[in-house]
């Protein structure tokens, strides 16, 4: 249902835009990258709409707000945006928390495929 419900906005958002402006004022080159970034971020957003009914709504939420912190760190690396540090402190206080629960998860797994392997085989 929010799939549909963000490709229903989006067209909506897209005639009224088509109005509101002059949609061929965008050239070419900027018309192929603006499809191109909305073809990308129409996929992003279904794969994690998707995705998050898969696992538990707490896991869900705690790599959502991973998001931020890899946005201050793309455009440091990409752009050359210096930012903050109190930006930079709390994006790698949240990429911690992020990281140090992905780790947990799979030192429980390591553990629970350990364990199978391990427990003997009773053949009746």
């Amino acid at each position: 249902p929010v799939v549909w419900a963000g490709a229903v906005s989006a067209f909506l958002l897209f005639v009224l835009g088509w109005f509101v402006t002059d949609p061929l004022a965008v050239s070419a080159r900027d018309a192929a990258l603006l499809v191109a970034f909305g073809m990308s971020f129409a996929l992003a957003s279904i794969l994690w709409t998707e995705g998050a009914r898969l696992i538990p709504a707490a896991e869900s939420g705690l790599l959502g707000s991973a998001e931020v912190p890899f946005a201050i760190l793309f455009a440091f690396a990409f752009l050359a945006e210096v930012p903050p540090a109190a930006s930079m402190i709390g994006g790698a206080i949240v990429l911690c928390a992020v990281f140090a629960h992905a780790g947990r998860d799979w030192q429980a797994a390591r553990q629970r495929s350990a364990g199978e392997k391990s427990a003997p085989e009773i053949n009746l």
